[in-house]
């Protein structure tokens, strides 16, 4: 008999472990996907900023040339 309390202990623990472990992974891949976003949504604003700043650079040196 104690073995058997001894075995379902173990298996309730087991369980448990397997909560944590499906809990961890799924707090692990929601932060992966916010950070996902995150550097998508960077580099989009980085590329925007080398967008305006060629235009930028363009328009200068068009004036240059124009004087």
């Amino acid at each position: 008999e104690a073995v058997e309390e001894k075995t379902e202990e173990e298996q309730q623990n087991l369980e448990k472990l397997k909560q944590e472990a499906k809990e961890m992974n799924e707090s692990y891949q929601k932060q992966m996907k916010e950070l996902k976003e995150k550097l998508d949504n960077d580099e989009q604003v980085k590329r925007e900023y080398e967008k305006q700043l060629r235009k930028h650079t363009r328009n200068i040196i068009d004036i240059k040339i124009s004087l």
